[in-house]
């Protein structure tokens, strides 16, 4: 089941990046892309840059602001508590970083052939 998961996420991420892509480029020619293989290294970078983002700024770290400790630790009764809450946030995300990370393989492995036998 996890497996089907990870692939059907690769899927709607390529095409959601791919569509983005195209989207920006068919309204500004901003990338000038000429060749398929500039697609796939466009779609590389924002599934790689969003897997980096998440992993750097993971959601509800608070991106180094000065505002009190969130509500989740506030409202727990003992740190145990608090400590598993931050255990599986950061399992979660770090699962949706892989996630992304192996969404971009595909772009990877089709820039490499390109580059290979062209």
């Amino acid at each position: 089941m996890e497996l089907r998961s990870t692939i059907k996420f690769a899927l709607i991420g390529n095409v959601v990046a791919l569509a983005i892509i195209y989207a920006i480029e068919a309204t500004t020619q901003f990338f000038e892309i000429k060749y398929p293989s500039d697609y796939a290294f466009f779609v590389l970078m924002i599934l790689w840059g969003c897997a980096t983002l998440l992993y750097m700024y993971p959601p509800g770290s608070g991106l180094g602001s000065n505002l009190p400790e969130s509500r989740e630790t506030e409202v727990a009764e003992e740190p145990e508590e608090a400590e598993d809450i931050d255990e599986k946030r950061f399992s979660a995300n770090s699962i949706v970083c892989l996630k992304f990370l192996m969404a971009g393989v595909p772009a990877l492995i089709y820039c490499g052939l390109n580059q290979v036998f062209n």
